[in-house]
């Protein structure tokens, strides 16, 4: 009976005042349950387990999160939310757990080859990096050189230059790398 009435009350709606409801795997409407809830609380819900809604989650005040993450370490899945030590509002992007919002740090690795004819550069982002961009340019004593190529590698930057009359020409490259 006492089910019954617990089920009638999940499907109309449930106010709680005071102290807390607690439903476990024995009790209320057994393991199954799976009723549209409309609850109000006023005190503290406790749930142990995932938390999960199908549609958006709402605060009225503060949203406190305890989960504190490493910035630049990797993470799974994308659109997850953290904190890091020092409170700072962190959100797994690309895979890598990275400050949320519009401030993103950048930096510029650059590398030159210098050989015979052809020359072919690559600089690599650090491993708390991605790189976002990148490019290239070419350089001889007395002539051309022709700039061939410039593209995303590994993560990192490629450009190639060459020169076809036997001399040296240097490759310059980098890369914007995101942290």
């Amino acid at each position: 009976m006492r089910k019954g009435i617990l089920f009638l009350a999940a499907t109309l709606g449930v106010s709680v005042v005071g102290s807390p409801i607690q439903f476990s795997e024995t009790s209320a409407v057994d393991n199954d349950m799976q009723t549209a809830i409309a609850a109000s609380i006023n005190g503290n819900a406790i749930v142990s387990g995932r938390l999960r809604s199908s549609d958006r989650f709402e605060s009225g005040e503060y949203v406190q999160i305890d989960g504190v993450a490493k910035r630049g370490s990797d993470c799974s899945p994308k659109g997850l939310v953290g904190r890091d030590d020092d409170s700072v509002l962190l959100s797994c992007q690309f895979g890598v757990w990275q400050r949320a919002g519009g401030n993103i740090n950048t930096v510029i690795r650059y590398n030159s080859t210098i050989d015979l004819d052809w020359s072919i550069s690559t600089v690599s982002c650090a491993a708390n990096e991605t790189v976002t961009g990148g490019g290239g340019s070419c350089l001889r004593e007395n002539g051309v050189a022709w700039f061939r190529r410039s593209f995303p590698h590994g993560n990192g930057w490629l450009a190639d230059c060459y020169a076809w009359d036997d001399v040296m020409v240097t490759t310059e490259v980098w890369a914007i790398c995101a942290y």
